[in-house]
């Protein structure tokens, strides 16, 4: 049974609910007051609560927002009754969080058939979903409406059907007055004696009807005008499925379907229209059968569909069936939501791990400093006792043993709390390039012939302010880590580049502040690490060597020197082909004081060029299609190289290869672009890849003058690096530098 609140200070409304509420099956409790309905909803369990608007001390509104305020009651849904006179009760029962309006004077029937609507979309709606508040400004007011995207469908129905019941009640009238003028001129002559009484009355009917019509047409077009204004679509249908109204949000969107809306066409008429148009990117193979389906969900007229359209954006079709058997649909654009959805989770995932090692810092940094401590004591005492045993050269032996492990052990907790950034820092300016050239030429001799090193400089590298000594070590640590992934040889490179980190990287990454940086990169052709652990490789004594190769603090102190600097560090790596770490440091401060204005923004739309998009991500080349889409490019897409050289066999028109370079196959990106250039030498290249450019430049077997676009990138660098592509003025990595 349906337990339902009733709050209400007139015990003649009170009485006349309990009694239609009892009538129709549900239990009731009723409160004179708020505030005792507060005490007897939190004392018991409610399926839903109906309140009076304006009572004596608390109101319905605050009663409304006591209730959804309460963790086990959010989704109970709460109908708040009243006249509806002042256009800010809507307003404040968004605000409070309201799920129904219901207008007094109000009949039985209606108040039960809202409340098995209610039951019935608050069973549709049971699965967990994000909410997203929004502030509005309204009357010169701010509000704040938490109410879910459902509820304000819900409350909009609601208030059309109360307009639609009062135009209804509108033609009653006027076809009782209709009814009152043919009486009046039956009357006429045998009343000849009230002829100027009725003639007086006549006048008076007369004026109200025009009032009344005045009012009628002035609420006709503002409900018009309200239905255009909405930022969504409107489709609404009468009992036989015609489509008798919609906005102009459908006409925009769907011009396709701007004829048979001239007419008089059904839903399914328009719904084919639609897809043979293509508006509905989702409806392809069978487009019958989802046609099909479409319209027995239509017709049940129950729940929600999510529609993705051909420009890339997400539709949130709902539908409600009307009191008149119509049914109303009122499709809501959701492509922010799902975007912001979509950054939020990646953000919380980003913030889930910081935390997590932050947490593993604080542990491990608490611990080797108390483990310092000890092995203070241990290595005191171990030097006394063996200049106290130098006669035993047996127990001297045996006290050198505790020594070198007591020494052992301050290394390891050195390494945690370098990982913990507790390590004491000398920071100076430092020459990076000169850094590294200095620790080449003994990385030669530690990594050994088989691995050879290459070195890619930027001449123009900013200075920056960090410890020397622990930078040797963390590239020393990176590179001896490249040697065990290559264990038949390969190839160390090492570059560093000047670099701008904007606000979107900023964004997507937590740990990271906007502002210029220097880039220190150290990448290999090794065995990669599989995916499934590169988010566990910076945790102290975490390793996938084998066992007594290692200690798996190596990468943890790398990381916690490049936090403790002020700096950022990333990995990009594919199994197979190799891995590539870029840590980042800041850029000196006096350098950054004396750093010039950037540039102008240059031009990024396309101009109608044609772009042979390759990329064997299909995730990310469906991304990439959408960006340079909305950017003006025609686009042709392959997944490999194979695909990529029958469409350029062809005989398309293309003017840009945007390629990947590492896809399977046995043919790189590289190949790709030589074998295309063979056929059209004036066929403009880019090519994207999370390795650095050197790595690929003996591929080319040539000077690597092709631009290279780093992933992962955002649709702004995309569109710079392509625009600069096609019009011949890149010739250095453009890409976000991630």
């Amino acid at each position: 049974m349906t337990h339902i609140l009733v709050a209400e200070d007139s015990p003649t409304q009170a009485a006349r609910l309990e009694a239609v509420l009892e009538g129709a099956g549900f239990g009731v409790r009723v409160a004179p007051d708020a505030e005792r309905a507060l005490e007897l909803f939190r004392a018991n369990t409610f399926d839903l609560v109906i309140s009076d608007v304006v009572m004596p001390g608390m109101s319905g509104y605050e009663l409304c927002r006591s209730i959804k305020a309460e963790s086990r009651a959010r989704n109970v849904p709460v109908i708040l009754v009243t006249s509806l006179d002042d256009p800010m009760d809507v307003i404040r029962g968004l605000e409070s969080g309201a799920d129904s309006f219901l207008r007094k004077p109000y009949e039985p029937d209606d108040l039960i058939d809202r409340i098995r609507r209610i039951q019935e979309n608050l069973h549709l709606r049971r699965t967990q979903r994000l909410s997203f508040g929004m502030e509005m400004s309204f009357l010169g007011r701010k509000f704040t409406v938490n109410s879910e995207k459902e509820q304000i469908l819900d409350l909009l129905i609601s208030t059309f059907e109360d307009t639609i019941r009062a135009n209804r009640e509108l033609q009653q009238s006027r076809q009782d007055l209709a009814e009152a003028h043919a009486r009046i001129r039956d009357y006429a002559h045998e009343l000849e004696d009230r002829v100027r009484e009725r003639t007086a009355a006549l006048s008076a009917s007369e004026r109200r009807y025009q009032e009344i019509a005045r009012r009628a047409e002035q609420a006709e077009r503002t409900l018009r005008d309200a239905v255009e204004s909405v930022p969504g679509g409107i489709i609404i249908c009468d009992p036989a499925d015609s489509i008798v109204l919609t906005n102009q949000y459908i006409r925009e969107r769907i011009p396709e379907c701007a004829e048979v809306l001239a007419g008089s066409c059904t839903f399914e008429e328009f719904t084919r229209v639609a897809v043979a148009g293509g508006v509905y990117v989702d409806a392809v193979g069978n487009e019958e059968a989802w046609i099909a389906e479409r319209m027995r969900i239509h017709r049940a007229a129950a729940g929600s569909t999510e529609f993705a359209q051909r420009d890339g954006g997400w539709v949130l079709a709902t539908e409600r069936r009307m009191s008149d058997g119509g049914i109303a649909l009122i499709g809501v654009d959701v492509t922010p939501l799902k975007a912001a959805q979509a950054a939020l989770i990646a953000t919380q995932q980003q913030l889930v791990q910081a935390q997590k090692m932050e947490a593993i810092g604080n542990l491990t940094g608490g611990m080797a400093h108390d483990f310092n401590n000890l092995l203070g004591v241990i290595i005191g005492n171990a030097d006394l006792l063996r200049e106290g045993l130098k006669d035993q050269p047996e127990m001297s032996e045996l006290v050198t043993d505790v020594l070198e492990a007591a020494l052992r052990g301050a290394e390891l907790t050195a390494r945690l709390l370098a990982f913990a950034r507790r390590q004491p820092l000398r920071p100076e300016r430092v020459e990076v390039n000169k850094l590294v050239t200095d620790i080449t030429r003994l990385l030669q001799r530690t990594l050994g012939e088989h691995i050879e090193i290459s070195l890619n400089l930027a001449p123009d590298l900013w200075w920056t302010e960090v410890d020397p000594a622990q930078l040797e070590s963390a590239i020393t640590n990176l590179a001896t880590n490249a040697r065990d992934a290559m264990h038949k040889g390969g190839r160390l490179i090492i570059g560093t580049r000047n670099v701008r980190l904007d606000a979107d990287y900023a964004s997507e990454h937590v740990d990271t502040r906007p502002g210029d940086y220097v880039m220190v990169e150290v990448s290999d052709t090794g065995s990669g690490i599989p995916p499934d652990i590169v988010g566990r490789i910076f945790e102290p004594f975490f390793t996938t060597k084998e066992k007594g190769r290692g200690t798996g603090l190596g990468l943890s102190m790398v990381f916690g020197f490049i936090r403790q600097s002020g700096g950022h560090i990333n990995v990009y790596s594919e199994p197979g082909e190799g891995t590539t770490f870029r840590l980042y440091l800041p850029r000196d401060a006096q350098e950054v004081a004396a750093a010039p204005a950037e540039t102008a923004a240059v031009r990024t739309v396309g101009g109608g060029e044609t772009i042979l998009v390759v990329e064997d991500n299909a995730k990310l080349l469906a991304t990439v299609v959408k960006q340079l889409s909305g950017l003006g490019y025609r686009l042709f897409t392959a997944e490999g190289p194979a695909a990529a050289m029958a469409i350029i066999d062809e005989g398309a028109p293309i003017d840009l290869l945007l390629s990947d370079v590492v896809m399977p196959g046995g043919m790189s990106g590289v190949d790709l672009a030589r074998d295309a250039m063979a056929r059209r030498p004036n066929l403009k290249v880019l090519l994207t890849s999370g390795f650095p450019e050197t790595r690929f430049a003996e591929q080319a077997n040539r000077k690597f003058d092709w631009p290279l676009l780093s992933k992962p990138y955002r649709k702004e660098e995309l569109a710079r690096a392509v625009r600069s592509s096609l019009d011949g003025g890149l010739r250095h990595d453009q890409g976000r530098h991630g």
